[in-house]
């Protein structure tokens, strides 16, 4: 019935949903970060000790994904600005080893780009640290055309 009444219900109605507001786009990739100081760790090292040196790599990797360099590295690469790239969102996921690494944009080709360059950065950026191991797990797919 809704159809309908749009279909005939006057060219108004059509062009005000036209004119709506586009909803961000919301494009999401995930890390996993591992601390290689825990596997010398003995048995007997309490799970809460393995947690807090997940969580302070985890902390470092978020940071790092705040480097005005880093920013610049992945805006220059996709020739957006570095302020686009810094408005990715960088932050733990639930459980300590997972970095979540979010954009919302209207443009979702644009935030998949933006979220998948960020995670491989941080990822590289960290491939000769001897201290953390990063690996990107989970990219953001770009939107499937419509049929």
């Amino acid at each position: 019935m809704k159809l309908l009444f749009c279909l005939f219900g006057g060219l108004s109605l059509v062009a005000m949903a036209g004119c709506a507001p586009q909803r961000a786009a919301v494009a999401k990739a995930r890390l996993v970060v591992e601390s290689t100081s825990t596997e010398g760790l003995s048995p007997s090292s309490t799970e809460s000790a393995v947690k807090a040196q997940e969580q302070m790599v985890s902390a470092r990797v978020i940071s790092r994904a705040h480097d005005t360099r880093l920013q610049a590295e992945v805006a220059e690469s996709l020739g957006v600005t570095p302020q686009m790239v810094s408005n990715v969102i960088v932050e733990g996921a639930g459980d300590t080893r997972f970095v979540e690494v979010r954009a919302e944009i209207e443009d979702p080709e644009l935030a998949a780009k933006l979220v998948n360059a960020v995670a491989q950065k941080l990822a590289e950026a960290f491939r000769n640290d001897p201290e953390v191991r990063v690996r990107v797990v989970d990219t953001a797919a770009p939107p499937q055309p419509t049929k």
